[in-house]
């Protein structure tokens, strides 16, 4: 089976990720895409408006989790994504709320199947990424630096939805102060204030080190109008390299964070449930330590590449519509 992503031809007919646009379909796509089986789009962009339009088997795999909602889905990007879900083959949804918002819009359940990312971590070295010997130094490089013993850590973009600003008031309270350092990666600007290490945006490589050296990862995220944490790629990481997890009970964490076993799920901006789930594994280092061997277990079992890919390709299989090429 011939199948092609719109990342391998987008460039070539022009395409940019615009979702509120629409212009002509492009000379020449759908001949182009006339000798591949299956197309592969990435949720409501133009793209995937014209090789809906233009080939019967495309396949969207989406991770938007909010339901039709005027504030940003008005206009043509409305329009685009009615034509998106009336004439797509079948959807792949990355998490069971995303699947639960095709349903709201009115998607027929047996046209969406649930597949989470995956992530190949380190080339799956994981936990083995980086010796005992570097991970003991860089370790005490981040307990030297924020002079504590406990590390939290945060990756992602420095955005209000975020968390980070509830995170950093957790961490300087009066209850963590004194026990946690917090390093933030993915900020704009790099300094060290108290037991704050704020880090700029880092290659995968460089990140492992951090996932390898902390105690904790902290993904705080909480909802709003236009956004929802829509899968969380950095638990999984995380995940990868034995790192415990605390992060929101809602949309994609809900997937990946198994709430008491590989770390916690709490409600959106509540600072007592952080604060108390730090404090718990704070204290109770068996069972952070006993989370982080089922960390390595779930990613094996469920988020590992090859896992994932065959699923995929499975569904490609099962719900590939004959007569095309």
């Amino acid at each position: 089976m011939k199948v092609i992503g719109d990342g391998e031809f987008s460039q070539r007919f022009g395409y940019t990720p615009s979702i509120g646009k629409i212009r002509e379909i492009p000379e020449g796509l759908k001949e182009f895409l006339s000798s591949y089986q299956v197309v592969v789009c990435m949720d409501y962009y133009d793209v995937s408006v014209h090789c809906c339009l233009v080939h019967p088997n495309v396949f969207i795999l989406t991770n938007e989790n909010l339901p039709y909602n005027s504030i940003y889905c008005s206009g043509q990007a409305y329009e685009n994504r009615r034509i998106i879900q009336e004439k797509a083959q079948h959807f792949i949804a990355v998490s069971r709320s995303v699947e639960e918002s095709l349903v709201i819009e009115g998607v027929e359940r047996d046209r969406i199947t649930t597949i989470p990312f995956w992530t190949a971590v380190g080339e799956d070295y994981g936990v083995d990424f980086i010796s005992p010997e570097e991970k003991k130094d860089f370790r005490e490089y981040l307990v030297s630096s924020l002079n504590r013993d406990f590390i939290l850590l945060y990756v992602g973009r420095n955005a209000y939805h975020k968390g980070i600003e509830l995170l950093e008031e957790v961490v300087r309270g009066s209850a963590l102060r004194d026990k946690v350092g917090l390093v933030l990666v993915g900020m704009e600007e790099e300094f060290l204030s108290e037991n704050v290490l704020r880090i700029r945006k880092m290659g995968r490589d460089s990140l492992l080190k951090y996932y390898c050296c902390s105690d904790l990862l902290i993904l705080p995220s909480f909802l709003t109008n236009t956004w929802a944490e829509q899968f969380g790629r950095v638990l999984v990481e995380a995940m990868a390299c034995g790192l415990p997890a605390i992060s929101t009970d809602y949309g994609g964490p809900r997937d990946i964070v198994v709430n008491g076993e590989t770390g916690f799920l709490i409600p959106p901006q509540n600072r007592y449930a952080l604060e108390g789930s730090v404090l718990r594994l704070f204290r109770d280092r068996d069972l952070l330590w006993r989370m982080g061997l089922n960390c390595i277990s779930r990613y094996f079992s469920v988020f590992k590449k090859d896992l994932v890919s065959a699923k995929i390709d499975e569904c490609y299989q099962r719900f590939y519509r004959e007569g095309v090429k």
